[in-house]
């Protein structure tokens, strides 16, 4: 996903560098070559990098704008972390609620960095909801129901998970375990006011 990810940057005219990170620096440069073979440029290049060295991340987003994490989930609040003292934008493809939530919680902190924190905008939630949302939008702004079927789901499913591994094993996996979340009129249960005059 991350090499996706980086093809994509590369090819919007108004990036005029990638950087490609990964703990393996041999294949971040095969990555980096291929992308570059592709495109006819030298836009992108390749690093190492720990993503759970918080200070060595740091040092590396300081040199760029905007950062896209594409590692497990359960780097994603260090990272975040790392964006903003780097001051630097960060999204990331999520994976994990509670992870979410506490990368949420650094609003106020980034806000005074000047950046932008945009966990979970993987393809679900993320690209799904973003689609869906349109839709919804497209229809005048109401629905009575809306049935979203995203993931990786083949045709011929086979064990042990009946799924299409195109995300993180760890991710995944999570994906089974973790409660699910339910919105209900735009909120989650513990948000909502007990009057309904307060929903649109």
């Amino acid at each position: 996903m991350g090499s996706a990810a980086a093809y994509d940057m590369a090819r919007q005219t108004d990036v005029h560098s990638v950087t490609l990170a990964d703990s393996d620096l041999r294949r971040a440069r095969e990555v980096a070559a291929r992308i570059n073979r592709i495109r006819g440029e030298k836009k992108v290049r390749a690093t190492s990098l720990d993503a759970a060295d918080e200070k060595a991340s740091v040092r590396l987003m300081k040199a760029h704008d905007a950062a896209l994490s594409a590692v497990p989930y359960f780097l994603n609040l260090g990272l975040a972390r790392a964006a903003i003292v780097a001051r630097c934008h960060f999204a990331d493809l999520g994976g994990n609620n509670t992870v979410v939530r506490q990368e949420l919680a650094l609003a106020g902190k980034a806000q005074r960095a000047g950046v932008a924190i945009a966990p979970d905008c993987g393809l679900s939630p993320g690209m799904a909801s973003i689609l869906g949302g349109e839709l919804v939008r497209r229809l005048g702004g109401r629905a009575d129901a809306l049935r979203l079927y995203v993931g990786g789901l083949p045709e011929k499913p086979m064990p042990p998970f009946h799924y299409q591994l195109v995300f993180s094993v760890e991710g995944l996996i999570n994906e089974y375990v973790e409660p699910a979340r339910i919105l209900r009129r735009g909120l989650p249960p513990s948000s909502r006011s007990p009057s309904p005059k307060n929903f649109t």
